[in-house]
């Protein structure tokens, strides 16, 4: 498992007041790497400051299907970044999503995390469960 870059607090933004993020998932069996998912976590009340980052946690699954986020600061290979969604706001693939799989965080203020995803627990057009590469 490749290790990651260490993420201050302060890079994390503050998306309890101000600072939107977007996970983006692009399919990179393709060499224009086309976009396969967008969804949103608004910045406000669905966030939440915990000591080393911010959680996300959403009942309404408003705007894109995204049910909660953890974004969590730490050194060379301890930052991480988790995203969960669910229901019809949720625009996944018609079939199974293709492979390899490259997965950016974006935030408002420009700051942008990726990773990649090539043997998921599952992936088939319903649900798609997997830990990077």
């Amino acid at each position: 498992m490749k290790k990651g870059f260490g993420t201050t607090l302060a890079e994390l933004g503050r998306p309890d007041v101000g600072d939107d993020y977007t996970l983006c998932i692009f399919d990179g069996s393709s060499p224009a790497g086309a976009l396969v998912l967008s969804a949103r976590a608004p910045a406000g009340s669905d966030w939440r400051p915990t000591s080393k980052g911010f959680k996300f946690k959403s009942t309404s699954l408003v705007p894109d299907g995204l049910q909660s986020a953890a974004l969590t600061s730490g050194g060379s290979g301890k930052a991480k970044m988790l995203a969960t969604g669910k229901g019809e706001l949720l625009l996944l693939p018609a079939a199974e999503t293709p492979l390899p799989l490259i997965v950016q965080l974006q935030s408002e203020t420009g700051a942008c995390w990726e990773t990649s995803f090539s043997a998921p627990a599952s992936n088939n057009g319903t649900k798609f469960n997997a830990k990077s590469d």
